[in-house]
């Protein structure tokens, strides 16, 4: 008796040469992706990439750029306070940090009293960084402002604020 040679991949059973079935898909709807969630993430991706092209001759890339920002701003901040801030978890902000600290943007402060707190701070050189990102910064704000009709930015703005607010206190 002769048997199918089977191929096994984590799950499921195949037979060698057998039709796979059609993967089911969702119809694209006209107005964007269905789904809340993935639609803000292509727009994060998308907003994302147009400031990073804006930016390309500070060296920064916008998250960078954001992050330096809000040190300068704020002062030094505890990692977690800093997370907060930018609505960043642990492991996101450790890719974050780590290249700007060793560019010598960013400095590791130890927190007094507990050595498994760490604070970061802005160094001259990342705000004189900051200060030189800052009108290509500014050219890219004008430019995605620029692409929306009047009064949209402010009301995209203020729901952006207000959904990661309102997620932000479920947690």
């Amino acid at each position: 008796m002769h048997m199918a040679k089977r191929e096994r991949t984590p799950g499921r059973v195949t037979h060698v040469g057998a039709p796979r079935p059609a993967p089911r898909s969702t119809p694209m709807p006209a107005d964007g992706l269905p789904c809340m969630c993935a639609t803000l993430r292509a727009a994060s991706r998308a907003v994302t990439r147009f400031y990073d092209e804006r930016m390309a001759g500070s060296g920064l890339h916008v998250t960078q750029y954001t992050l330096l920002r809000v040190l300068a701003a704020a002062g030094p901040l505890e990692q977690g306070r800093l997370a907060g801030v930018l609505h960043a978890d642990a492991t996101t902000l450790s890719r974050a940090v780590v290249p700007l600290e060793r560019q010598g943007l960013l400095a590791r402060q130890d927190v007094p009293g507990d050595a498994r707190r760490v604070r970061w701070a802005i160094t001259p050189r990342g705000t004189r960084t900051l200060e030189r990102a800052a009108p290509l910064w500014e050219r890219a704000q004008a430019d995605l402002r620029a692409r929306l009709a009047r009064g949209e930015w402010d009301v995209l703005r203020g729901l952006a604020t207000r959904v990661a607010a309102e997620v932000s206190s479920d947690q």
